[in-house]
């Protein structure tokens, strides 16, 4: 894995300063393969240009921007995903030209950034051809690349309260070799689990998507074809392939792809589009370095990249060093294996690895996380906490100075850990959250500041900032900068003399409103959450806050909530 400077506390974001971005090593080694048989084309050392014919304003890369279903008027292949069309200097520049003299203006030519350093491009124009006899190495680098058919599948509210979990685990050995299953197997398998039809689909769909890559003649080819249908199909994608019954003969079948279930193999491996040449109707020509970025939130344009580092700078410049101090400090080099070592220069954790380590600091802990939340969801505290880690991971990693990013992910590790007593006293958890936190702290000797500071920034920090999302009012406005005024004298020892003092201040505040946007955002239909005893993933199904944090939560330093 690539080297990088070593962190030290700047403006750097968790993706521009980790070299270890893969959640998974196993991911890590079967994208290494992948790039080595050329079915994955690294970013790394590349440079991808978007053409266009100049709009009014300065491009940049929204990505919340749809394309899809020819939602722009334009004829392009993508008929089912979003994507950003990119390619050489040399294409974008001839596209550009061409659009601009259609339109009677200039021509803008933009360069891209991806931070994500481990990121690549699925390359669609190989074929079996190409591979010269390495098929069984691909296959077996695709089978270490996947998820599990099942754990992989993100299930409703509704499907996962009524799925039978007996039928469910007999699905999860059915699934470790299944042949592929039908469209017309839907009702059937909906009838044996409990679930909807739409929730049979779905894991239907995933063991397709991975069986049909793996069982193919050329695995590479068979996966091609699923992005492209992704591309060319909008709604759930459906393909035709064909395989062989017992007596040898072979038959067409129509059988659906989970389209969740791909995007969350890209994810897993860094794969943020796909490389395929097309016939531009514009040039009038086909184009054989187009690229089609499926990830839009993993790319920025140069000029949003150096407009997001100079906001970073003005809001955390004065902050980043000193929290980077209070986690990796003297006192912190003592610590044996506790959950701040995952935030350490050297490891990164998972979500689930962090509250597992925090569950053995001891045995109090691990109760007060597996214990019921008391929410009609059903979760439990980690796994609320897992959720909302999740959040905050997938929205600000590439969006807080790694330091700040870090304090804020301990913040929530521990952010309702006394809810569960509070319950059973029938008084509010506030008060507990701040004991039970501060224990915690205490325990794996965190410093005085951290002690003294993080249960008021759940407290009454998050109380302050859910104000500000729920209800845009001036008041209260003014009472989260006055309680980020008090929180930071005590995180910093600080006072208005300093001159990092506005930049410690800012800081405090932005931080509350992200922990309080991914604590309530685990509820709302943005989260998926992961059940910790069988491992099934499904949508949270509260609409409460959903909109509300929709259209209120949105930072415009940051980017916006997101899955």
């Amino acid at each position: 894995m690539e080297k990088r400077p070593k962190y030290s506390g700047g403006i750097e974001t968790r993706t521009e300063s980790d070299a270890t971005n893969f959640e998974l090593r196993r991911n890590y080694e079967a994208s290494q393969k992948l790039k080595k048989l050329g079915t994955l084309i690294p970013v790394a050392g590349k440079k991808f240009y978007h053409g266009r014919a100049f709009e009014g304003d300065e491009f940049s890369v929204n990505p919340f921007f749809n394309n899809a279903d020819n939602a722009t008027g334009n004829r392009n292949i993508n008929k089912g995903e979003t994507v950003l069309h990119v390619a050489g200097h040399q294409t974008a520049r001839e596209f550009a030209e061409a659009r601009a003299r259609r339109k009677g203006t200039m021509a803008e030519i933009a360069e891209m950034e991806i931070p994500d350093q481990e990121a690549s491009f699925f390359d669609c124009d190989q074929d079996e051809e190409d591979h010269n006899g390495r098929t069984e190495e691909a296959r077996a680098a695709f089978a270490e690349s996947f998820p599990e058919p099942v754990t992989g599948t993100v299930l409703s509210m509704e499907d996962y309260k009524s799925l039978d979990q007996n039928a469910f685990r007999e699905l999860i050995q059915f699934a470790a070799n299944t042949p592929i299953l039908p469209e017309e197997d839907i009702p059937k398998f909906a009838r044996i689990l409990s679930i909807s039809e739409g929730g049979a689909r779905k894991l239907i769909g995933s063991i397709n998507a991975r069986s049909t890559v793996l069982r193919a003649r050329d695995p590479h080819v068979r996966m091609s074809k699923h992005l492209l249908s992704m591309l060319d199909q909008k709604g759930d994608v459906a393909i035709w392939t064909t395989v062989a019954d017992r007596d040898g003969k072979t038959k067409s079948i129509h059988c659906p792809i989970n389209r969740e279930f791909v995007h969350q193999w890209m994810r897993d491996n860094h794969i943020i589009g796909i490389k395929c040449s097309v016939n531009s109707a514009t040039l009038g020509k086909p184009v054989f370095d187009a690229y089609e970025i499926f990830s839009l939130e993993d790319v920025k344009s140069k000029e949003q990249a150096e407009a997001a580092r100079e906001s970073r700078m003005r809001i955390f410049g004065g902050s980043s060093l000193r929290v980077f101090g209070l986690l990796n400090g003297r006192e912190s080099r003592r610590r044996a294996e506790t959950p701040l070592t995952y935030l350490s220069m050297d490891r990164r954790g998972t979500p689930r690895e962090f509250i597992d380590s925090a569950k053995q600091v001891g045995p109090k802990y691990q109760q007060l996380f597996e214990a019921d939340a008391g929410v009609k969801e059903g979760f439990t505290i980690e796994e609320h906490t897992e959720t909302a880690l999740r959040l905050f991971d997938a929205s600000y990693k590439s969006n807080l100075p790694r330091s700040i990013y870090d304090f804020g992910r301990l913040c929530l590790l521990v952010h309702d850990i006394g809810k569960s007593v509070a319950r059973q006293n029938d008084q509010d958890q506030e008060g507990y959250n701040a004991m039970f936190s501060m224990d915690f702290l205490k325990d794996i000797k965190a410093p005085k500041e951290l002690v003294d500071a993080v249960p008021l920034i759940i407290t009454e920090g998050m109380e302050a900032a859910a104000g500000t999302i729920l209800n845009k009012t001036p008041e209260n406005q003014s009472k989260l900068w006055i309680t980020s005024h008090r929180i930071a004298k005590k995180l910093f020892g600080i006072d208005e003399r300093s001159p990092d003092y506005q930049s410690c201040v800012k800081t405090v505040y932005h931080l509350c409103r992200a922990l309080t946007e991914c604590d309530g955002g685990a509820y709302t239909t943005f989260a998926i959450t992961t059940r910790t005893a069988s491992g099934v993933k499904h949508y949270n199904g509260s609409t409460r806050y959903a909109q509300t944090f929709r259209s209120n939560s949105n930072n415009p330093e940051f980017i916006r909530l997101k899955k």
